[in-house]
Formats: C-alpha cells, sequence, structure tokens
C-alpha cells in the first residue's frame, strides 16, 4: 500500500474503507493545524476549491459553456413557449406513438384547415397541441379539424385553457 506525505511533511497512512469523497487525515501527529482540512469533496480534501480540478473561482464563461452544451436556456421550449390563447388541445391518437414525424404529420395536418400551424406535438399518452400565429387562426383550425382523420383516428379539437387542458 502507498503512504503519501501530509503538507507538513508528515508521513500519512492510507485511505483504506473510505468512500468516495473522504479525504486522508492530513497530519498525523497533533500539530497547531490539525484537523483544519476538512476532507470533504472529491479532490482528497483541503479548502481550495472546489471538485473542478481544483479551481475555487467563478467562471462565467464555463457555466455558460456548461448550459449551453445542456440544452438549458436556448431556443424554443414546445408548446409551452405558446400563449394559451394562441393553441389547440388535440386528443384521440394512439398512445404511445411519439416521433419527430409524427410531430410533422400533425403539423401538416393542423395546416390543411387553411391556417398556418406553427407547432404541433403529440405526446405519449394520445393527446397534443397545437400553436398558431393569432387566435383567430386557432378557433378556424379547431372548428375545421374536429372530428377529422388523422391517419385514420377520428381526433377532437379544442381550445386550449389557461391551466394547460382543454375548455
Amino acid at each position: 500500500m502507498n503512504q503519501g506525505y501530509g503538507s507538513k511533511g508528515v508521513v500519512v497512512p492510507p485511505r483504506m474503507g473510505q468512500g468516495k469523497g473522504q479525504g486522508a487525515v492530513v497530519a498525523a501527529v497533533p500539530t497547531p493545524t490539525a484537523g483544519v482540512q476538512s476532507g470533504k469533496g472529491k479532490g482528497g480534501g483541503g479548502s481550495w476549491g472546489s471538485n473542478w480540478g481544483g479551481c475555487g473561482v467563478w467562471q462565467p464563461m464555463f457555466n455558460a459553456m456548461m448550459m449551453s452544451m445542456m440544452g438549458k436556456g436556448s431556443g424554443k421550449n414546445g408548446l409551452r413557449s405558446f400563449a394559451p390563447d394562441l393553441k389547440v388541445w388535440v386528443g384521440g391518437m394512439p398512445p404511445n406513438n411519439v416521433s419527430k414525424e409524427i410531430n410533422m404529420k400533425l403539423k401538416e395536418h393542423m395546416s390543411s384547415a387553411g391556417v398556418n400551424c406553427l407547432y404541433a406535438e403529440v405526446g405519449k399518452t394520445g393527446t397534443g397541441g397545437a400553436a398558431f400565429k393569432t387566435n383567430s387562426d386557432a378557433q378556424v383550425a379547431c372548428a375545421a379539424l374536429n372530428g377529422s382523420l388523422f391517419q385514420g383516428m377520428p381526433i377532437q379539437c379544442d381550445l386550449w385553457s389557461a391551466q394547460g387542458k382543454k375548455v
């Protein structure tokens, strides 16, 4: 087993039986600074920053880069980005039939009423929604496509309420 050296040059016993994130004791003999370093974190203990490579300085560019890689804060958020009065609830579709292709086909179907559908989405329960540019477009599409056939199934269309459910 390997033995390490503490910050004061004192031999430190090897870490045995400790879980991840538990640092070693820094000094084996009593010193005025014994126990100052708490041993928390993945860096093996110490108070020199976080577990991101020992750099304890806030790095705003790094945070922005990580957020953009995770997909947060950029782009639209589907139906949630549209106001409730611009959306139409769509039901009656088969459950567990979720894909981008189905969403595109539903968008084309919702545009067949003579209005421009901006976004359409099908959920895993067989219900979904479509968003339009204006409230009058949503009302026209809802009236024209309620009971129409989408992939061989009759769909139900209704105006979206403020709580995210049909009126």
